[in-house]
């Protein structure tokens, strides 16, 4: 009995142990999954835009959020940002899957709970009430022209407004006159419809310089961040202009009066100079028609043109397998948010969603392309069975009306499962017995009942075997102790590591215009790594806020401002013009600044 209770006491200090041991090796993420959401307003208009915001925190291991039917509402836009910090020996990661939504009727719509899958395990939130009231529409304003004019968009000099016809018009241009003009190609669109917003500035300087073009934020509408740029020549009034134009793709988001504010363009004042002379075109006003209220019910926002596709995999299946239906929408309109079809629930199957994916391009300035739904449908039981048509509707804005299209219908042909178990056959029984074999009888007991020599709990083998779980713990452990470990490491050493990359790029420059590029390359790559996140897809401004956040001295922002004007300027600089050199050197004093200053 005591080497029993010793036994017993030896494997609890050692459970006790491990479990102590995982504890402390355990908090490797700073805090179990939390997952929230919520909403900018709970008493929203009509006109108002309602911003729903998921939010995960503490595991970096996620899948995409399964959002619940909007029914109600438009989805006008969506967003996903994320961080992750290593703080004391703990990553910390937070996620945000933002989605923008617009009421589409008045009283209670529902958010209901939006489902996060966390490393095997699905997280819910709590469901959200709006309360959406009438509201009152934005001030109409004087009608709007149906087609631009170019003396009303153009903005000449600095010093003010000259239409072409003025007098001064032709003596602004024998000074080596600058102008901007912008305008799109529809005042008044419906909510959610394609427009082209363009934007030209003109010069007629000699020595032209390539300028630096700012576009507006498009506050109230979905960009897809597809400019098309290009150069041309262009004479006006007998005088030669170079003319640089942007064209923008935007899809109104808000109903009622909506301004684009100016574009701007910047003029450099000399080479390697970090003065600029900027031009402004005025804005832009348009009166955004809010879309017919007869929707169909199988409206669900999509504005545009469509064609719609479905298939199956299979049309004849074995009871306990599954088929996959595809849905296919092409067409031309906004497909990054553009919604799923209204899916009907089929008597007899079940039904699961994959994640659906698109394909754009753009011809002759329109968005066109696809977006593909999936559904995998298993029956509950054999038998022949018909898919009805998939109904999808979209409001059409050149016809000005819903549209609704269908797909075809499916006939499917489920068979029994070829290796289930045949019940007997009871029809050839009178009395309805029918003869089968006997159980097998328990074994009968042995003369007489032993113990052995040696009790089985102290055999060596026993001992080895009830070790082997708490080895193996220890293992895993030690593993996942230097995994963290390395982890940390890793994110530690990351932007001394960008640090020696940039400087020797910048070691190895071409010195001519060319080498501007690979300067500017090695400054945005140290950037993305200190960010986080690309640099070069960021404007300036937001760049600057994000170093200054992040502890960048005003000083260091001032002067990574004039080195990012400057590279542009060399990079359509001619060769013999092109100071690489002294580039090279103020890249490697901004990188050295921020390694000083900001926080990683």
């Amino acid at each position: 009995m005591a080497l029993k209770n010793i036994a017993r006491t030896g494997i609890l200090l050692a459970l006790v142990v491990s479990v102590a041991l995982f504890a402390v090796s355990s908090p490797v993420h700073a805090q179990s999954p939390q997952v929230t959401a919520e909403v900018d307003r709970t008493a929203p208009t009509l006109y108002d835009t309602v911003t729903l915001t998921v939010t995960v925190t503490g595991e970096n291991n996620i899948g995409a959020p399964d959002f619940p039917t909007l029914s109600g509402l438009q989805i006008t836009g969506r967003k996903i940002t994320s961080q992750q910090t290593f703080r004391n020996g703990r990553v910390a990661a937070e996620f945000k899957f933002i989605v923008e939504m617009q009421p589409r009727h008045t009283g209670t719509i529902e958010i209901g709970p939006v489902s996060v899958p966390i490393g095997g395990d699905t997280y819910e939130t709590d469901p959200i009430t709006l309360n959406v009231t009438q509201g009152v529409p934005p001030a109409q304003t004087s009608p709007l022209p149906t087609q631009p004019f170019r003396p009303a968009n153009s903005f000449l000099r600095p010093q003010g407004q000259t239409n072409q016809g003025d007098p001064s018009f032709q003596a602004d241009v024998e000074d080596g006159a600058y102008f901007i003009e912008s305008e799109v190609d529809n005042y008044s669109p419906y909510l959610g419809e394609q427009i082209t917003y363009t934007s030209k500035f003109y010069s007629a300087d000699p020595y032209f310089i390539r300028p630096i073009h700012s576009a507006p934020d498009f506050v109230g509408f979905w960009n897809p961040d597809r400019p098309d740029r290009r150069e041309y020549p262009e004479t006006i009034e007998g005088n030669g202009y170079r003319v640089v134009e942007s064209s923008e793709i935007l899809f109104p988001t808000i109903a009622g009066n909506i301004n684009i504010e100016p574009s701007t363009v910047g003029v450099p004042g000399g080479m390697l100079s970090s003065s600029f002379t900027e031009y402004a075109s005025p804005p832009i006003e348009l009166q955004v028609r809010p879309l017919p209220s007869n929707e169909p019910p199988s409206f669900t926002g999509a504005v545009g043109q469509y064609e719609i596709e479905a298939s199956l995999d299979s049309n004849d299946l074995a009871f306990g397998d599954s088929l996959t239906l595809t849905v296919e929408i092409s067409g031309q309109g906004n497909f990054d948010t553009l919604p799923d079809p209204v899916w009907q629930d089929v008597p007899g199957w079940r039904a699961f969603e994959n994640d659906s994916f698109h394909r754009t391009s753009v011809q002759d300035g329109t968005i066109s392309g696809s977006k593909t739904f999936e559904r995998v449908l298993i029956p509950d039981s054999p038998g022949d069975f018909d898919l009805p048509p998939i109904e999808y509707s979209y409001f059409d804005p050149e016809q000005e009306e819903y549209v609704t299209i269908s797909s075809n219908a499916f006939s499917i042909k489920v068979a029994p499962d070829p290796n289930a178990v045949a019940a007997p056959d009871l029809s050839g029984a009178v009395d309805g017995s029918v003869e089968v074999a006997d159980i097998r009888h328990i074994k009968p007991a042995p003369g007489g009942i032993g113990s052995p020599s040696n009790p089985t709990h102290l055999e060596p083998l026993v001992w080895g075997l009830g070790m082997l779980p708490v080895v193996a713990l220890a293992v895993l452990i030690v593993w996942r102790w230097a995994s963290a470990r390395r982890q940390a490491l890793l994110i530690a050493n990351a932007p001394i590591r960008a640090r020696r990359e940039a400087l020797s790029r910048l070691t190895k420059l071409d010195p001519s215009a060319s080498g501007a590029d690979a300067a500017t390359a090695a400054l945005h790559g140290y950037l993305s790594v200190v960010l986080t996140q690309s640099s070069s897809a960021m404007q300036l401004p937001e760049l600057k806020l994000q170093l200054q956040e992040r502890g960048a001295s005003a000083e260091t922002l001032q002067r990574l401002d004039a080195l990012i004007h400057g590279l542009d300027q060399m990079r359509f600089a001619p060769p013999d013009m092109a100071d690489v050199s002294n580039s090279s050197k103020a890249v490697a004093d901004v990188v050295h600044r921020i390694e000083r200053e900001v926080r990683t």
